[in-house]
């Protein structure tokens, strides 16, 4: 299991491979506010790709995780630190409480987790993961990575370390 910040789930709707956070996890944790971003303002929108998430909702694999009250406080804690939005506050506190993974590309929501102790994975990551998994073979890895930089920058040496990693699994 694990919970998402909105990024995550954008940039795997847009290059179709939601549905891979639930190979890869089982459940993956939605916050009100991450709903909030992901669905409501992608609605607002127009963004095609909500109706991705919201099938994975309708599925059951993605599920609506209210805040417990010790959460909140956590959440308006990290809140109030510079450049931390209220959606990736909810994320990482729910990651922290909860023992679970945090799905996240912000560089700052990262190194909170860090400093939490908690375990954190980006949408590159999440990739690399699914092809090390089998879930696809170098190749469809290549093309996801391709399409992902097209939707979210990666830098060079990030697609270069995906990239390098796993060649010993074949086709």
């Amino acid at each position: 299991m694990a919970v998402a910040d909105a990024t995550v789930l954008i940039a795997l709707a847009k290059i179709g491979l939601l549905d891979l956070l639930a190979a890869l996890f089982g459940a993956v944790l939605l916050t009100p506010r991450i709903e909030e971003e992901v669905v409501g303002r992608g609605l607002e929108a127009g963004a095609p790709e909500v109706a991705y998430v919201q099938r994975a909702l309708q599925a059951g694999w993605l599920v609506r995780a209210p805040l417990s009250e010790e959460e909140q406080r956590l959440a308006g804690q990290l809140e109030a630190r510079p450049g931390v939005h209220r959606g990736e506050a909810e994320a990482l506190a729910v990651a922290s409480s909860r023992g679970l993974t945090l799905l996240a590309d912000e560089k700052r929501a990262r190194t909170i987790a860090r400093s939490l102790g908690v375990e954190v994975r980006g949408t590159a990551g999440v990739l690399l993961e699914g092809r090390n998994s089998r879930r696809f073979t170098r190749e469809e890895l290549e093309a996801a990575v391709r399409r992902l930089a097209a939707v979210l920058w990666l830098g060079p040496d990030v697609v270069a370390a995906i990239l390098s990693q796993g060649p010993e699994l074949g086709k």
